[in-house]
């Protein structure tokens, strides 16, 4: 009879799983098709400018910045436009909540429904799932890994955890604490897969690099901090109710009480370490890393938010044992318990429109690139081969970033901005990308006499960019036999 009743309770708690799960699924898929805007910014539509055009040039998938791994995924998502990368990490998104369910279920935990939902509705997660950017893959593959390896799959977990460098870059902070659950379990034989992800890709791109440590050389985050600059150690500290949200914060710290005192010590000591480690010490180190890294302006940090999404599913991991650990305390079919799960589905709830919009919008500086080239478009210019400096330009224009006849990106020569463009081609400058990434302030281009200045874009209200820059996009022509200095715009037209 008792039995009977627990089987019940299980088959009703696997139909809400898929019932919470769809929910999910069709809000961000929602959101993500009524989002003119994307959180990503840039980043987002240059790694679909990777990921939309790789099978065409299949050199793109080997391209260190756009992330090898990542760039394969994606691609199998691009025929279906760029809200279909996007789509994919919806569909990771909600995969990784089911994940947690699914082991923490297994783990006998009866809140196992509460790691889909801590996972899912993180406030900055909830955000980035409806984007194409890199981290929710990176935080699915290193889940997936966690999972392999407390369910003693050692080899597989291993060998999946290789290859999350080409996902996420700082993948590799979780090497060494991989390398630290192996050995109370006594399994340091598997130590000799943490390179596999390295070797395939290393032997997959000599040809076309022509060098057996392109990984290594071609490594994208040196050299940028004269141009993002450094902030607090605590910056991360300060922003994590807006990244985790204020219940998993809380009740992750809770599972990690309950765990250190023995109250989930489901497994043999030896297996109790290992979970400490990738469950609870892993967020610590990564966070610390991150934290660290912006704090002395190292490997082109930005200080971004969103770095801190791989982490999540993880941590939900921790939060639902945080929010069981608390209810069994106060008893989770008494009022108390009871009443602390509904406080939190009403938290919940509002952290996930408090402190970011959704759908999201076109931010102040997108919105006037896109009115930029809905101009240019109007106008007939787009015809021509554009140099373009924001990423957002090739994706307004509608044209291939990757035909050296239609468009490219940055001028051949800054110094001399002028030489090596044809007569008749545009520069599209903007001053966020121009003077920093591009390295070409203005005044190079005011004063090359062959090119002309025919458009200025200006927001209304002004706002400032990286660098303390008003910003302003740019147009200018290579002058020709049908396109006179008469034609050059003299003043500025703000749009």
């Amino acid at each position: 009879m008792q039995s009977a009743r627990t089987r019940n309770s299980h088959d009703l708690t696997e139909v809400a799983a898929w019932l919470l799960g769809l929910t999910f699924l069709m809000a961000l898929s929602s959101l993500t098709v009524l989002s003119p805007g994307t959180y990503g910014g840039a980043d987002d539509i240059v790694h679909y400018k990777f990921s939309a055009w790789a099978f065409t040039y299949p050199g793109l998938l080997l391209d260190h910045w756009a992330k090898p791994l990542y760039t394969l995924a994606a691609s199998l998502f691009a025929p279906f436009g760029f809200t279909g990368v996007r789509m994919m990490n919806v569909l990771m998104a909600v995969g990784c909540g089911y994940i947690s369910y699914r082991f923490l279920r297994r783990q006998s935990n009866p809140l196992a429904l509460w790691g889909l939902v801590f996972c899912v509705s993180a406030p900055l997660y909830f955000l980035l799932a409806t984007t194409g950017m890199t981290e929710i893959m990176g935080g699915w593959m290193l889940l997936a890994a966690t999972v392999l390896f407390l369910r003693k799959h050692y080899g597989w977990s291993v060998a999946f955890l290789s290859f999350l460098p080409f996902v996420r870059t700082e993948g590799v902070l979780f090497f060494p604490l991989f390398m630290l659950a192996l050995l109370p379990v006594r399994k340091w034989k598997y130590f000799v897969l943490f390179p596999l992800g390295f070797l395939v890709y290393s032997l997959a791109g000599w040809k076309f690099h022509g060098d057996f440590w392109w990984v290594i050389h071609q490594m994208p985050y040196t050299g940028a901090s004269g141009i993002y600059g450094h902030g607090s150690l605590l910056h991360f500290v300060k922003q994590a109710h807006l990244i985790f949200g204020i219940p998993l914060l809380i009740f992750w710290c809770a599972g990690l009480a309950g765990n250190l005192t023995g109250r989930f010590k489901t497994y043999a000591t030896e297996r109790h370490v290992p979970k400490l480690i990738l469950i609870y010490l892993s967020p610590v180190v990564y966070f610390t890393a991150h934290s660290v890294v912006w704090w002395q302006g190292w490997g082109g940090s930005l200080g971004l938010p969103r770095v801190m999404a791989v982490i999540i599913p993880v941590m939900s991991i921790g939060a639902a044992e945080g929010i069981f650990f608390l209810t069994r305390i106060t008893n989770r079919y008494g009022w108390p318990g009871v009443s602390l799960q509904l406080l939190m589905v009403v938290l919940l709830i509002w952290q996930l429109t408090a402190w970011y919009n959704h759908p999201t919008m076109r931010d102040a500086e997108t919105d006037l690139v896109y009115r930029a080239c809905q101009w240019m478009k109007e106008e007939g210019y787009s015809s021509r081969k554009i140099y373009y400096y924001n990423p957002f330009v090739y994706y307004y224009l509608g044209i291939n970033p990757w035909d050296p006849d239609r468009s490219r990106e940055k001028v051949p020569d800054p110094e001399n901005p002028g030489r090596g463009i044809e007569g008749g081609e545009i520069v599209v400058w903007d001053s966020h990308f121009g003077p920093n990434e591009g390295r070409l302030p203005a005044e190079k281009l005011d004063s090359d006499s062959s090119l002309i200045l025919f458009r200025v874009f200006e927001p209304d209200p002004p706002f400032t960019v990286l660098g303390n820059e008003s910003y302003q996009i740019r147009m200018y022509m290579k002058k020709n036999g049908s396109f006179h200095e008469r034609n050059a715009m003299t003043t500025s037209a703000t749009e």
